[in-house]
């Protein structure tokens, strides 16, 4: 699931590790197989794509989307990078030096936007507060993306 923690679950909310944990033990309870016994099996797929791999293990051992995705999670862990590490994640996004061009001249150009909360690591510039309201002159597109506090 993208983290580095004991259980892979450390960036979720309680809230989705419930419900991770409730997919995990009624996987248990209603095959009779444990997660690692599943994993075996999942490994076992002669596809090498995602999407193949859980249309295979579904018509062949008869588990539901929410089950056969987690299953595949754990005996398939992504080589993408993930949620966990954004640097990583822009990074592999944005490869192409063209497109990494138009990325920053947009970033710069919201970076002006007063208050505006991005996805970015980068502190607000001097001089700029973090105000209740977009500035009166922004087009209505750009008040649409207004971070509200």
């Amino acid at each position: 699931m993208g983290s580095d923690d004991a259980d892979g679950m450390g960036h979720l909310t309680e809230r989705q590790k419930k419900w991770f944990t409730s997919v995990r033990e009624g996987l248990e309870r209603e095959t009779g197989k444990s997660l690692d016994q599943w994993v075996a099996i999942a490994r076992t797929c002669p596809e090498t794509k995602p999407r193949a791999r859980l249309a295979w293990f579904k018509d062949h051992h008869g588990l539901g989307q929410n089950r056969a995705t987690y299953v595949l999670s754990i005996a398939f862990p992504s080589e993408r990078p993930t949620w966990d590490n954004p640097d990583e994640s822009r990074a592999a996004l944005w490869t192409d030096p063209a497109s990494r061009a138009i990325l920053e001249a947009v970033e710069a150009v919201i970076a002006e936007f007063d208050g505006l909360v991005s996805a970015s690591a980068r502190p607000t510039p001097p001089g700029r507060a973090n105000s209740s309201s977009p500035p009166p002159s922004r087009s209505r597109a750009a008040r649409r993306c207004w971070a509200w506090p």
